[in-house]
């Protein structure tokens, strides 16, 4: 049976939310169709697997009727519409601001003033629960809606109260436009910055300097008026700070702030923190590639926690597979295997299914690379479906080529440093600083593998003068053996 609308969102529920589903359609007000109730039903004896055909959902339901295409399909549609009502009310009663937004459009609508204004003051007083870049733009919004409401409201006693108030609303309208765009802009390079580390699928001809370098220069060059505006704002700080950390100025300042900010009492969501904590992260490992010292792997593993700690890296109930394998690499790499172990049996159990499998035996077989157990490392390798949308995709081809070259097969590991450039090469579809990071430890593993003795004291020499990269490091401890 094809897979339906009706089934794809059906499968996007959790038990719980998927059992009130269930008592939801069997309220008259919001469902009218007595089928769709019964549709539920046998979707939760299926266990929502969906393996059943037409015919055999269609006899479930109407055991007394032939079999009508078109029935079928009105029922899956009004089931869907179902689904849809349930999920928008949910979501407004789990969301305060979403409640508060319906309920000021409504009483906007209506015109009445009282209720207006003791929901936006309620909306108001939400907004410190959501990121800043939605807090300027809810703030936005709700100045035009006082316009809007002043404009609409044609009423003497009303009129003779507010009019005084268009001008200064109108002002505002303006400010809070000029803050939006402003936040809105340097959320965007942080985005973008933020997620350079994973993107796959970002074209390697986009000119990064070009398209985010030009938009916050104005914004965050000394001369900019901006600065003297919105400096001292937590919201500019923070993306203030996070942008010179990417653009690699300011680092220790732009570290020591962001760090302020995880152990402050400052209310700040977590998706907020979440791009600081990478740019720390991201921070912390560029010193580390390029000193070697420990303490910043360390460092790393403190802001890990802190993310652990306050939700920052976790998408509702999962936790961002990239995010975890970061903090899991860092442990390995200072030596803290059996902790390393322990975080992976501890949070693997909230690693999202289609990333789960792949995770895990990628964790395992980091683990038995360190302990060298490289053949069994190599089995666990294995069972990873090597697709190259996978987060994860590139660091395990590197793996595959560190197991072979420390099991001292150098033919297949340079058949293999072959086949890895050429995908490199070819593939468009990753960003040219990432794909360098792989081309710098094929180019120099090559080189070690291809070394005389004499050769490779003059290999390590170059390397240490080269800017670090992600692997500098391992590569310097196979030429010192």
């Amino acid at each position: 049976m094809k897979q339906y609308k009706l089934m794809k969102i059906i499968k996007l529920l959790d038990d719980d939310e998927f059992e009130n589903l269930i008592e939801f359609s069997t309220y008259p007000l919001f469902c009218k169709v007595k089928s769709v109730y019964q549709l539920f039903l046998f979707f939760k004896e299926t266990d929502r697997e969906f393996t059943f055909t037409k015919l055999e959902c269609f006899n479930k339901i109407y055991p007394q009727q032939n079999f009508s295409d078109i029935k079928f399909r009105q029922l899956f549609n009004v089931a869907f519409n179902v689904v849809e009502q349930f999920i928008t009310i949910q979501q407004t009663n789990k969301k305060p601001i979403l409640k508060h937004r319906v309920l000021s459009d409504f009483y906007l609508d209506k015109l009445d003033a009282d209720f207006f204004e003791q929901e936006n003051k309620k909306l108001e007083s939400s907004l410190e629960k959501t990121d800043f870049l939605n807090q300027y733009f809810l703030k936005l919004e709700m100045a035009n809606n006082e316009l809007n409401f002043i404009i609409l409201k044609i009423d003497t006693e009303f009129e003779n109260k507010y009019r005084f108030k268009k001008e200064a609303i109108v002002k505002k309208i303006v400010k809070r436009f000029e803050e939006y765009v402003v936040l809105f802009t340097l959320n965007i390079s942080t985005t973008y910055y933020s997620s350079l580390p994973t993107m796959n699928v970002m074209s390697s001809d986009y000119k990064t300097k070009e398209i985010f370098g030009e938009i916050t220069s104005q914004i965050l060059s000394d001369e900019s008026k901006y600065l003297d505006d919105y400096k001292g704002r937590t919201a500019f700080d923070l993306y203030y700070h996070q942008i010179y950390i990417f653009q690699n100025q300011k680092n220790e300042e732009a570290y020591n702030y962001i760090i302020s900010l995880l152990e402050g009492n400052k209310k700040v969501s977590a998706f907020d923190l979440a791009g600081g904590t990478y740019g720390a992260i991201f921070y912390n490992k560029a010193k580390y590639n390029e000193t070697g010292d420990e303490k910043y792997l360390n460092k790393i593993i403190e802001v890990n926690d802190i993310q652990l700690k306050n939700k920052i890296i976790w998408h509702e109930k999962y936790i961002f597979p990239y995010s975890f394998y970061v903090l899991f690499k860092a442990r390995v790499e200072l030596g803290l295997i059996k902790e390393a172990k322990l975080i992976l049996k501890k949070y693997q159990k909230f690693f999202e299914p289609r990333y789960k499998i792949g995770l895990v035996n990628f964790c395992n077989a980091i683990i038995e690379f360190e302990e060298m157990k490289y053949d069994k490392s190599l089995n666990s390798l294995y069972q990873i479906d090597f697709n190259k949308k996978n987060p994860i995709y590139l660091d395990a081809r590197k793996l595959e080529i560190q197991i072979f070259y420390k099991k001292k097969e150098y033919d297949i590991t340079e058949s293999k440093i072959n086949s890895f450039k050429a995908l490199l090469s070819r593939e468009s579809n990753y960003t040219k600083s990432r794909k360098r990071f792989y081309q710098d430890f094929n180019n120099f593993l090559q080189r070690i593998i291809r070394a005389s003795p004499e050769k490779r004291t003059k290999l390590k020499e170059i390397l240490l003068q080269k800017k670090p990269f992600e692997s500098s490091q391992w590569l310097l401890k196979q030429l010192e053996e």
